[in-house]
């Protein structure tokens, strides 16, 4: 288990508080382990339309498979720190400009590049 406390406070009193809540939590005696799936690859490219009469907005999706990448090093943490981050920047430029008509579809093609680049794991990613 970790907590992680950030902000301007008093070390020595946020310490003895999660000590007093978490302390008595006991350490796994036979830990599970994790277990990993392969998702198998495939060549051609895939798609589905669905529609809902009821539906009140459109979205779009966009999925990649990407290897992923294991996590060993304070490097590699910061590399998929820096990927998120990525991410996450044109995430939001994208939610800015969402109900702007004059929206490039260019925005889209970044966001999706965004998307593949900031995790390397099998996903799902929503454009919208």
């Amino acid at each position: 288990m970790a907590v992680v406390a950030v902000g301007d406070f008093d070390k020595a009193a946020v310490e003895k508080m999660v000590t007093n809540h978490f302390a008595s939590i006991p350490a796994a005696t036979k830990p599970r382990p994790r277990q990993e799936f392969d998702v198998p690859g495939h060549a051609e490219t895939a798609y589905v339309i669905a529609t809902d009469k009821e539906a009140n907005t459109t979205s779009v999706e966009i999925d990649t498979l990407l290897p992923s990448r294991e996590e060993k090093t304070v490097g590699d943490y910061r590399q998929q720190t820096v990927d998120r981050l990525f991410q996450e920047c044109f995430r939001r430029a994208s939610q800015k400009s969402r109900n702007n008509p004059m929206r490039h579809s260019s925005t889209r093609a970044l966001d999706a590049a965004a998307s593949s680049r900031a995790r390397k794991t099998p996903r799902r990613s929503s454009l919208w």
